[in-house]
């Protein structure tokens, strides 16, 4: 053991402390399976940050302070006699650098001569306090600090006093001198954030780190044993990964755009397509894709999936015009004639009895139990329905869905297709919806200068109230956001993609994570946002952007950050920097958990 295994265990298991404690001690779950499982896969996860063999790594500085960080993930191999770990040739790359900074300045703290009275420990301690705040309580040892350090990476901006702004600054300058582990940092990062990043394709000095599959990598979930399930766009395909992220499930590749992935509360996986007339895909728990239901979906974007392993989507469908329920038009002339009808509402129920039906859903051919309502009542005929969540059982479980095109819906809409109600945003154009603990629904619009909705649902007209959240009202900066998701905090966590819909121009802002608290809407992260740094190769000195048009978020149990960065191709792992959430979301809106811990 060193001052880096502290740092790997310390951010880890950052999830399952207390601040309240402000101790290195108390590590513990609420006992559920659940959360046994978040702590068992994040006790793994150190193994990927940390080897305590060393495999070669010892520091080249002969003052007893050992291994050095991983460089790279391990290889995990799966086999009849179970999982055989090969260190630094794994296909995920670890800030060797970043950890190593962070083991310097706990050693300075540890080798200093008046102990905890030093220098050094005076400064690191002020700093890493219990809630990331000037005013906080300070730790008493260099394990505590690293918890807190985890917790407010770059402290904690959701105060309006208080506020720690040297954060960075003032613990990256306790190294000195000749320092124990090398490689490390050589500036002052923008936060310390620890991020494994999962690239498409090997970068310098990491050659085995590679991820074939992650071409425009775009939707992914997280299953309830903390398994990842992913979409790619040009990769055309939709797979699984472990919690440690080494691929464990069979690959299905289609010839189209996957849309978003859903798991169901059995923890099956259901794919819709972004852009041809084919059907909704599903994969059992064990990975494994066995069926397409349907074959008349157009454009079946986005599945949302409840508890009970229902699966309800939008989609045109190319059948008999029905002027009751759909808005239909016609394309082509002669006999290549084509008649679609917009963006129908389609639940499919296992094992279930079918309820209803309009007139054209009767010429989608497919095995399964299906009803269907109009869309055009509830978003505006021809609009896409991009994207959705389901909100808790206890407010009625209701679906939440966006709408990428002109008048930009959002739209509340009941399990049996009715309206709840329906709101225009006129100029915005909603992403991806998340519900906290309270119900309310967290929306960002992706904009050049971005808003996030927090919706809350009423019992009169219109049914729904919401709070606009600007950059100036958070503290943060919200630049083109897209994805979101809620942890067991009840924190919001925001992706900044790229503006311009993929024309990466260096705007400030962009290719970034933000946090807010969920109680009083004020950035947790710095006004740069969580700006996770690029180590190509791990010795260098330069500052390089690791995400590239950030994309959506999942929180796991372990309260790792899982984010697709779409033109990156890659997909990136925030260790520990989240409370553990319950998932799926759809078992934790079918048990009202939500926003909670498991």
């Amino acid at each position: 053991m060193n001052e880096v295994s502290t740092v790997a265990a310390a951010y880890v298991f950052q999830p399952f402390t207390s601040s309240a404690n402000n101790d290195a001690v108390h590590i513990g779950s609420t006992g559920t399976a659940q959360g046994l499982t978040g702590i068992e896969n994040a006790a793994n996860t150190a193994a990927q940050l940390y080897a305590i063999q060393g495999n070669g790594q010892i520091s080249a500085v002969n003052v007893g302070e050992g291994h050095l960080a991983n460089y790279q993930t391990q290889q995990l191999s799966f086999g009849s006699s179970g999982v055989t770990f090969t260190p630094n040739a794994g296909n995920g790359v670890v800030p060797q650098a970043t950890i190593d900074t962070l083991g310097n300045i706990l050693a300075s703290c540890v080798d200093g001569a008046t102990g905890a009275t030093s220098t050094s420990c005076i400064t690191l301690f002020a700093n890493a306090t219990d809630d990331g705040l000037t005013t906080g309580t300070n730790p008493t040892d260099t394990a505590t600090a690293a918890i807190n350090i985890a917790r407010y990476p770059a402290g904690n901006y959701a105060s309006t006093t208080g506020v720690n702004t040297n954060f960075v600054t003032n613990i990256y300058g306790l190294q000195s001198g000749t320092v124990p582990f090398v490689p490390k940092l050589a500036h002052a990062p923008n936060d310390f954030t620890i991020v494994i990043n999962y690239p498409l394709t090997a970068v310098s000095g990491y050659p085995s780190a590679t991820n074939s599959l992650l071409g425009k990598a775009e939707s992914i979930a997280v299953d309830d044993l903390g398994q990842i399930w992913i979409t790619a766009q040009t990769s055309h395909v939709a797979f699984r990964w472990s919690p440690l992220g080494a691929p464990n499930s069979t690959v299905n590749t289609a010839t189209y755009n996957y849309g978003y992935v859903s798991i169901d509360g059995s923890n099956n996986a259901w794919t819709g397509n972004g852009n041809s007339t084919t059907g909704i895909q599903f994969a059992g728990s064990n990975g494994v894709f066995t069926t397409t239901y349907g074959s008349g979906y157009n454009t079946a974007y986005t599945v949302i999936t409840d508890k009970s392993g229902d699966a309800f989507f939008f989609a045109s469908n190319n059948g008999t015009p029905d002027a009751t329920y759909n808005t239909c038009y016609t394309t082509g002339s002669g006999g290549n004639q084509t008649t679609t009808c917009d963006y129908q509402m389609w639940k499919y129920s296992p094992g279930g009895t079918l309820l209803s039906s309009s007139p054209s859903c009767a010429t989608v051919t497919g095995p399964y139990v299906y009803y269907c309502t109009g869309a055009g009542y509830i978003i505006s005929s021809g609009d896409n329905v991009a994207h959705g969540a389901i909100e808790s059982a206890a407010k009625g479980g209701d679906l939440w869905v966006t709408s990428e095109r002109s008048p930009y819906q959002i739209a509340r809409i009941t399990p049996t297709g009715g309206k709840a109600f329906s709101f225009s945003t006129t100029t915005r154009q909603p992403e991806f919806p998340s519900i906290d603990r309270n119900g309310n629904a967290w929306i960002a619009n992706q904009a050049a200068a971005a808003t996030v909705y927090k919706m809350t649902t009423t019992g009169t007209s219109p049914y729904y109230t919401y709070t606009t959240l600007t950059s100036a009202s958070t503290g943060a900066n919200l630049v083109w956001t897209f994805g979101s998701a809620v942890d067991g905090n009840n924190n919001v966590w925001l992706a900044n993609r790229c503006g311009g819909y993929g024309a990466c121009t260096n705007i400030t802002g962009t290719n970034s994570i933000i946090q807010i608290n969920g109680s009083n809407n004020l950035a947790i992260s710095p006004p740069t946002n969580y700006i996770p740094e690029a180590q190509y190769p791990a010795t260098a000195t330069s500052f390089t952007t690791m995400l590239n048009d950030s994309l959506n978020v999942a929180i796991d149990p372990s309260g790792n950050v899982w984010v697709t960065n779409y033109i990156g191709n890659s997909v990136v792992e925030m260790v520990g920097a989240a409370a553990p959430v319950v998932t799926p979301l759809s078992l934790a809106a079918g048990n009202n958990m939500l926003g909670v811990a498991p």
